[in-house]
């Protein structure tokens, strides 16, 4: 009888061994999108700017602009474009349609909102942008009542790369000096695009260049000028 209770025993715990546990492979983390969009090898547009250059920057605010009139007294147009995430100018789409039938070098600008996603903004901009009209896209970033964070940079510089990674020319800034001084801040990375500084004095030595910049390449240097083909006021700007 022990024999068999024995052999039963031994059944049992036979059953009863814990199995060895098979070690379990964790499933790889997967790859994040990087932050930035690396920086492409671009050029800086087809139009090339010259010391002593004039030209006017315009927006829907200039109601009457006679495009013809006003190409045959400067050397280049800016527009602005687009404005945060949804808005585009009535005026820039009709005024693109016909400077492209003048002579003139044109471009287009972007009037940056924080508050938006900046690759929402590019795209957004990228869908006006004509690569071809000769100047560089330019990204308008000016005085937002202190809404302005140290993450800010970031995104600007992600919609830089993205205008820049799609047009395959390098982008323009137009900051103002305080701004960038007091609330922008910004850094060596945007030191590689172009500035367009607003200050307005008849004398350039009076102009104040925020860093990271040690020039700039256009000067607002008026917002009342006036000019032939605009009426009223108009933004006067020269290539230094």
């Amino acid at each position: 009888m022990s024999r068999i209770i024995n052999f039963f025993k031994a059944i049992a715990n036979f059953f009863s061994r814990k199995k060895p546990v098979k070690p379990i492979t964790p499933e790889p983390t997967p790859t994040l999108e990087p932050v930035f969009v690396p920086v492409p090898e671009t050029n800086t547009g087809l139009f090339k700017f010259k010391k002593g250059m004039i030209g006017v920057d315009i927006s829907h605010h200039n109601r009457s602009v006679d495009l013809k009139v006003l190409a045959r007294n400067v050397d280049f147009i800016y527009m602005k474009a687009t404005e945060g995430k949804t808005f585009v100018s009535p005026a820039y789409v009709r005024r693109a349609k016909e400077l492209k039938e003048l002579d003139v070098a044109w471009g287009a600008y972007h009037y940056y909102r924080v508050q938006t996603s900046p690759i929402t903004q590019a795209n957004h901009f990228l869908k006006y942008v004509d690569a071809n009209s000769g100047l560089p896209p330019v990204l308008d970033i000016e005085a937002i009542t202190n809404d302005f964070m140290p993450y800010h940079k970031k995104n600007l510089l992600t919609f830089l790369r993205l205008v820049e990674t799609k047009t395959k020319i390098k982008p323009i800034i137009y900051t103002g000096y305080y701004f960038a001084k007091d609330e922008f801040r910004p850094t060596e990375e945007f030191a590689r695009y172009d500035l367009w500084l607003p200050w307005y004095t008849s004398h350039f030595s009076r102009v104040r260049i925020p860093k990271p910049w040690s020039k700039l390449t256009i000067w607002q240097h008026t917002e009342k000028g006036e000019i032939n083909g605009v009426k009223g006021k108009v933004d006067l700007n020269k290539i230094m």
